[in-house]
This record gives C-alpha cells, structure tokens and sequence, in this order.
C-alpha cells in the first residue's frame, strides 16, 4: 500500500517503480509531482483515489496495468469514488494485456490521441474517455461487453464528448447489448474496420458517419436492425464470399442475408438483385443520395412494420428526398412500416396490383404526391399512411381496413369509400378540406359509414343509424366535451340503435360516452374496435350479436355499471383489456362452443377480464362446453362456469327478434352461394349446413 501523501509534492521526482503486488494508492499519493513524466501501474492494484496523481503537471504516459481497480470506495459502502483528477496533460495511454476493467472517468478530458482497448477488457466504465477532444484513433478489443452507466433510450454511449474521432477498429466478437451503442460523435468516423472474429454488428456504431466503405468478414452472424444508419457517404458495400450467414451477390454493393433473400442494408450506389424477396426496414434509411431505385418482380415486401426501441421513425427508404419517381412491382404485397416516410418529392407512384397492406406511415410526408390509385386488391391502410401529403382525392376500395389518420392533413376535397370499406380508426380525414365541408350538426357520412356526429345533442338523445349505414368510423361519437371535469358523448345520448347493415364499430366510437345507458347492436357486426365503449359509465348490459368475430383491445373498459355481457357465438377473439376494470360484472354469456382465444397481456391492467370477475363472476357456456372452458387458457381462471342451453338468439340469423321460416332461408341461401360468415353457424360447430336449419326448427317448435 502507498499511503495518502506519501510523496505528495515531491517536485523533482522523476521516476517511481511501483512494484507488482501493490494493492492500494492512497490519496494525494503523488500529487503535484510536476518532474513525472511516465507512471505505470502495477496489476495488482485495486483501489486508486482519484487524486492520487493530480497536479502532476508533467505526466503525459499511462501505462494501466490494473486488472480490476475501481476507485476508492466510499466509507466502505457500495458508492465508488471515480478517478477523476487525472492531469489533462496525459498524451499517451498503454493498457496492459491482463486488464478487464476500465474506471469510470478514468481518462476524462486528456489529451490522447489514440488508445487500444486490449481483448481482456470486459467492462468500461461510465465516462471513462469523456472529452477527449484530441482522440482520432479507437481500437476495441475482442472481449468488451458491458458499458456501465451513461445508458439513454436504451442506448450506450462510449467516448462521450469525443468528436474528432476518425478511425474506429471494432474487434468485439459478441456484444451483448441489446440497445444502440455510440462510439463519440461518430459523424467524423472517416475509417471503420471489423475484426476477423466479430460476430455481431450492434446499431448505431458509425450511424451518420463519414464512412465510405464497409468490408463484412467472414466471421459476422448478426447485424442488428439499424447498423449503419445515415451513412450518406458510403459507396461500397462488401461481404466476404465466405460469410455463411450473409452476402453480397452480383456485386450488388449490398448486404443480404443469404437464407431469407432480404436486403439489409444498401447504399447510393447499390441495386437490388431479382432474387430479393424483401427489402428490410432499415436498408436505405436517410439514404439522401439516392435518386432512383429499381425494385425487381421478386419483392414481395418493402419492410415488415416492425417496431424497434429509439427507431420507430425509421423505414426502408425513410428520408429517401433525392427519389421522385417510384413503381412499386406487382409481387409486392405488403409495404412496411415507414417505408417511404419524408421522401418528400416523390410525385409519381405507381402501386402494385397484388398490394394487400400498406403499414403505418408508409409514405406520410410524401408533400408533393398528389394522386394515387389504390389497388381492389388492397385490404390494410395503416395509421398515417399518407398524412401530411399533397392528395386532392381518394377512392378507397372494397374490403379495406383504415386506421387513424390514413388520409391526415392533406388536402383532399373529395372522397369515395366502398360499402364493404371499414373506416375502423379515427380522424381518418382529419383536418382535411372534406373533413371541414361538413355540416356543423348531426350525422356525417364518409361514404356509407357513419364518419362523426358533429354538434351537441340534447339531453335524453336517442341515436338511431339508419338502415344501409355500413360501418361506425372511430371516435364518431367520442365524448370529447369538458363539462364539471367529466366528458360527454356530444351533449346527452343515452342511447345508440345500430341497424343489421352496420359491420362495423371503429375505434374509440362511443369511449367516455358516460350518459349512453343501452345500446343495440345489430346482427352485421363483425369487429368491435379498440376502446369502443370503453369508459361508458352508465351502460349495464351489452349484448353483442353472433355476426361479432372480433372485440378489440380494452373495448368495453373501464364500464363501471356494466353488469351483464353477452358474447357471440361467432366470436374468434377478445383482445387484451376488452373488459379490464369492470368492476361490477357479474354474469357473461360466451355463446361460442369453442372458447374465442384471449390475447395474452403484458401487465395486469390489460388482462381481458380483472381478476375480481374470474373469482366472482359466473361464466355461462354451451351445454357440452364446460371442459373445453375450463381446459382454455385465461378462461379456466373463472371459478364458476355453468353450462346453459343456448337460446333463440343464436337462431335468430337475420337479427329480426324472431325465429322463423325467414331464418331458415336465410341460412339455405347462405349453403347455396357457400358463404362462411359464423352468423349463419346457429349450431358453433363451425360448419354451415343442415344441422343449422334442425337447430332453428327445434327452436320453433320448442317455442310452441
């Protein structure tokens, strides 16, 4: 042990020889010994107070042979002081081949001009290189794992405040970091080489950076989503031939994982082989450099629509500005999340005839797109699809499926929806010129949907959607106006009658509607949408008819009156939080005779039912049906299941309140033309037929 002071002013000491099996230097040890020029540190020391060698104004070599030293703990607790009063001065740093642990602050604010974090390294230490303003050259070794501290959004920062570094060598075989790492400011990263050992290339090492070319090595079996994002300068692209995992075939100046076919990551310079089977989210992102691209027949997906921490902005040509021109091929099925996100003079599109979705954002702030044609072939428009672009009009197709905001603040005046159309999410055509043509008061249809009512209803409002009404848009009645701190559903409806026509209930249709007391549902629906009724405070019974397939995330939550439910024999699915925090149920009815599958949930507010209704509510079920409940996964919670005999309802097809020879034809039509809607299924067992017609005729007959 050097002890606190012990040769702490010693102004003409030029040398020291700290022998191997020193474990500790105190504090001021060797403070203001201004002669030193040169210091190395023995392996064996553990602690070092920061101050230790402060004022030592000549010192300008380091070498650090400490395997673990940390600092100096602080009285004896978990806390560690940081050495952190090392002189600015020091110029070089030469680690030891034993070393596994750099201290935090350890290097902060010196002059180093390169440093070799050596293979032994497992841990550096919050800070440990901050400010090192003249640093250009970083090598890190093949064992480094763990950054501690400094972590944001799921983020590692080393080297913080480093921003002329020049040249990274990354040799880590396996980092094992889930998040983005940033090695300084990466945007003066000119030079960037991977070991012949790497094994994995985590996101955001050289993101923005100067870089022009990328060698892959043989060695390399994952790069994380976002690799090498906002490299405008890089023109070269290479794999080695021998990578098992990755490629980059007829020298395409890309990187494709060999076994999928999908592109990862390209650049100004690339084209897209005709093997290509998907581009991936992140392949050209803020590619700005980009002024056309050429997508071959064989892609079937521009991205996934995935969600990935600190890059839900990003997209496969996200930030593409230089494309103005784009066709997209007929084997394209499905465009990603962001894919063509601020692209912003992209003004002639030509879609895919085969398209089936278009994710969310997909082309939102494309400003100068004016005119699309969406394909018949069409079925999913995502969340902002095209907000904030440059149409004037739109048709949307038969079948498709709209959410939020698809057509967003753009500058649309005219619309054409289809009947079969579901405008499932909210201000679909929010703040556009259509949207503020409408009239200040009562209904306003977007096509045959019901789109919003505008205005505030009297007190004791009755709502009836008229009959050929195809759909209830999202947030159509949404209780959206303060009154004493609560919200009302515009003004004082208590009560919704919806036709048989109505497929459809959007998202949020009917949320914080607390004076709706009742409302009847008729036998078309087929998708309740998320929060639909959700804090309806006065509703107590719901029944939804047997048409219902799907009932959406939190769909009736939070409904405090609600006592009574009745679920469908038609219903495939309840998604998570459809009847959380209803406090008051006491009775359901599931109609169905195999148990709808209940989405798993992450928290316990968003299970499907509170554990209070699995302990005290009575679940009501098909006669020959309790096993099944009590075997399937969520419903075998409920402590009471009863088996019922299934009434009329079921054998009430066409929704008419009686069961008679009308019903019959109906589901003779409906074997005849081969439909498969489950509301024509009288019996559950999941096949139309005879069976379904002796159903409604014992029902007659056992009413009489």
């Amino acid at each position: 042990m050097i002890g606190g002071s012990s040769f702490s002013n010693c102004t003409s000491l030029k040398s020291i020889n700290l022998h191997e099996g020193i474990t500790v230097i105190g504090e001021s040890a060797f403070r203001n010994c201004k002669s030193l020029n040169e210091v190395t540190i023995p392996e064996s020391v553990t602690i070092m107070c920061g101050d230790a060698f402060k004022m030592c104004s000549g010192l300008k070599t380091l070498n650090w042979n400490a395997k673990h030293c940390t600092g100096k703990p602080y009285n004896g607790g978990y806390y560690v002081e940081p050495i952190d009063e090392l002189p600015a001065n020091i110029e070089v740093i030469n680690f030891g081949e034993h070393v596994e642990y750099i201290p935090s602050d350890f290097l902060k604010g010196t002059n180093i001009k390169s440093v070799t974090i050596p293979d032994s390294v497992v841990t550096i230490a919050s800070d440990a290189f901050r400010d090192c303003q003249l640093l250009e050259e970083v090598t890190i070794g093949k064992s480094f794992k763990i950054k501690t501290g400094g972590s944001y959004y799921n983020s590692e920062f080393i080297f913080i405040g480093c921003n002329n570094i020049k040249s990274l060598t990354w040799n880590v075989i396996n980092h094992e970091s889930s998040g983005t790492i940033t090695i300084g400011n990466s945007a003066n990263i000119e030079n960037f080489s991977i070991g012949d050992y790497v094994e994995r290339i985590p996101a955001g090492l050289i993101n923005g950076s100067k870089v022009q070319s990328i060698t892959i090595p043989a060695s390399v079996k994952l790069i994380d989503n976002g690799a090498f994002l906002d490299c405008a300068n890089l023109t070269s692209i290479v794999v080695k031939q021998d990578n098992a995992t990755f490629d980059s075939r007829n020298n395409c100046n890309a990187i494709i994982e060999t076994a999928s076919n999908t592109l990862l990551v390209g650049c100004k310079n690339s084209f897209i082989p005709n093997t290509i089977n998907m581009i991936g989210d992140f392949a050209f992102t803020r590619c700005t450099e980009l002024t056309s691209i050429n997508i071959p027949n064989s892609v079937v997906s521009i991205g996934t629509g995935a969600e990935y921490n600190g890059y839900h902005d990003k997209g496969a040509f996200n930030g593409c500005t230089g494309i103005t021109s784009l066709t997209i091929p007929n084997s394209v099925v499905t465009i990603g999340r962001n894919a063509f996100y601020d692209c912003q003079n992209i003004s002639y599109l030509k879609m895919s005839e085969s398209l089936r979705e278009i994710r969310e954002g997909a082309f939102r702030h494309c400003e100068r797109l004016e005119n699309v044609t969406l394909p018949a072939s069409l079925r999913f428009l995502g969340e902002e699809a095209f907000y904030d672009t440059g149409l004037k009009s739109i048709s949307i197709p038969d079948s498709v499926v709209v959410e939020t905001d698809a057509f967003g603040s753009t500058d649309i005046e005219s619309i054409s929806v289809a009947n079969s159309a579901m405008l499932m999410g909210e201000w679909v055509f929010g703040e556009t010129p259509w949207e503020e043509s409408q009239p200040e008061e009562g209904l306003v249809y977007a096509g045959t949907a019901v789109y919003r009512h505008n205005g505030v209803a009297p007190a004791g409002t009755i709502v009836t959607i008229p009959e050929g009404a195809t759909g209830i848009a999202g947030e159509a009645f949404y209780g959206d106006e303060e009154v004493d701190g609560d919200y009302e559903c515009r003004g004082g409806i208590i009560r919704v009658e919806i036709p048989n026509s109505v497929r459809y209930i959007g998202h949020f249709a009917f949320k914080r509607c607390v004076d709706l007391e009742s409302v009847s549902m008729g036998n078309g629906i087929e998708v309740i949408g998320r929060s639909a009724f959700s804090s309806a405070k006065k509703l107590t019974e719901v029944v939804m008819p047997n048409s219902v397939k799907v009932v959406k995330e939190n769909a009736f939550s939070r409904c405090s009156s609600l006592t009574e439910v009745t679920i469908g024999s038609g219903t495939k699915v309840l998604e998570k939080g459809c009847f959380s925090e209803c406090v008051a149920l006491t009775k359901i009815y599931c109609l169905a005779t195999i148990p709808p599958s209940i989405e798993s949930a992450v928290y316990d507010y968003e299970e499907c039912f509170d554990e209070r209704t699995y302990t005290e509510a009575v679940l009501f079920v098909p006669k020959g049906s309790e096993a099944a409940y009590m075997l399937a996964d969520k419903w075998k919670k409920f402590i009471h299941i009863l088996g019922i005999t299934v009434s009329a309802g079921a054998s009430d097809v066409n929704g008419d309140g009686e069961v008679n020879i009308a019903d019959i034809n109906n589901v003779i039509n409906a074997i005849i033309n081969a439909e498969t809607d489950e509301a024509f299924d009288v019996n559950g067992d999941g096949e139309i037929g005879i069976a379904d017609i002796n159903e409604i005729i014992q029902t007659i007959i056992g009413a009489n």
